[in-house]
């Protein structure tokens, strides 16, 4: 076992020295603990991985019926989110079952469905719960609908700011001041319109964020929620292990996560007889997967692969490089 362990780190670490920004990965066998932590511990902006922390609060909460996952919610103007999902097109009034928010959460990575799931929860939920489980790298306090409306210069505090000036200011700050500033904009964008905010969006940064500069990068990774690979590796074996909630709550979220539309980092180069679940995340500066490889009937590998300060043109390369780490792990473990 250690001679294959050595070999897969090697191997790794040759892909992450080719590879553009800064990378951390940790890989653990359900049952058999870590097997490759390189940079691991480190904090990095989480993107869209947060949902999986926030999906486990959720299905937790579910278990100890806090909540239930049958409860209808209805979608209003001010939930809406830019980014990535098809809720914020949505006409207000809208219902549907919390169940089916997640899903659209995890599997479509929908930014409207993470916030209305992120309210119902309890702002700071997530964070306590990820405590309670050891994994204190997490530091969840950032909803998307805010994030973005501070970045198109609607947050009144900032006006007139670069992104630059609003980083170095934002870096200074601790997290209750933070998130005081996140429920002010929300008062203060109330009777905003999302169509308003997806028209400047388009304008500031395109449509797939490539009119990007240096300020954007480091202000995304400035102002992101973080957590570190070691966490999320942790968190998904416990996931996998029905440690978060019950055989059938914890099918619910292994099957988000194989439906996920995003495949073209962990899965990419795994054969497709393989099932393999995942949960990307991207802002500018940031690309990460994270992801559960049933790799044989013995072996489950739970892989998490974060890269920051990460170009636009070099997106492509930082995910095929993920793409190759996935590869490597589960050939490691495929017997």
């Amino acid at each position: 076992m250690s001679t294959r362990k050595d070999s897969l780190a090697r191997k790794i670490e040759e892909v992450i020295k080719s590879a553009p920004g800064h990378m951390g990965v940790s890989i653990r066998l359900t049952g058999r603990g870590s097997v490759v932590e390189i940079g691991s511990e480190e904090q990095f902006p989480l993107a869209s991985v947060y949902k999986v922390p926030l999906m486990a609060t959720l299905y937790h909460k579910a278990q100890k019926r806090e909540l239930s996952l049958e409860k209808r919610l209805v979608l209003r103007e001010i939930d809406k989110s830019l980014g990535s999902g098809d809720l914020q097109y949505f006409r207000p009034g809208a219902t549907l079952a919390v169940h089916d928010i997640c899903h659209l959460m995890i599997v479509h990575s929908d930014n409207t469905a993470t916030d209305m799931i992120h309210y119902l929860v309890g702002f700071d939920a997530p964070n306590a719960y990820m405590r309670e489980l050891g994994l204190n790298s997490f530091d969840i306090y950032c909803p998307g609908r805010e994030y973005f409306l501070i970045f198109l210069g609607w947050a009144m505090r900032f006006k007139g700011k670069s992104l630059g000036e609003i980083a170095k200011i934002w870096k200074s700050l601790d997290r209750d001041a933070r998130v005081a500033i996140y429920k002010e904009v929300r008062k203060e964008t109330l009777s905003r319109s999302v169509k308003e905010a997806q028209k400047l969006s388009i304008e500031l940064w395109g449509v797939d964020d490539e009119i990007e500069t240096k300020e954007v990068r480091d202000a995304s990774g400035i102002m992101d929620n973080i957590g570190s690979p070691a966490d999320v590796s942790k968190l998904l074996e416990l996931i996998i292990t029905n440690k978060i909630a019950s055989p059938r709550l914890s099918e619910d979220m292994v099957e988000f996560m194989l439906l996920c539309d995003y495949r073209e980092m962990i899965p990419a180069k795994i054969p497709p007889s393989i099932r393999v679940g995942n949960k990307t995340g991207g802002v500018p500066g940031t690309v990460n997967d994270c992801g559960i490889i049933f790799a044989s009937k013995k072996n489950t590998v739970l892989c998490a692969c974060f890269n920051r300060d990460v170009k636009y043109a070099q997106r492509r390369e930082a995910r095929e490089a993920i793409a190759e780490i996935g590869l490597l792990a589960y050939k490691a473990f495929r017997d």
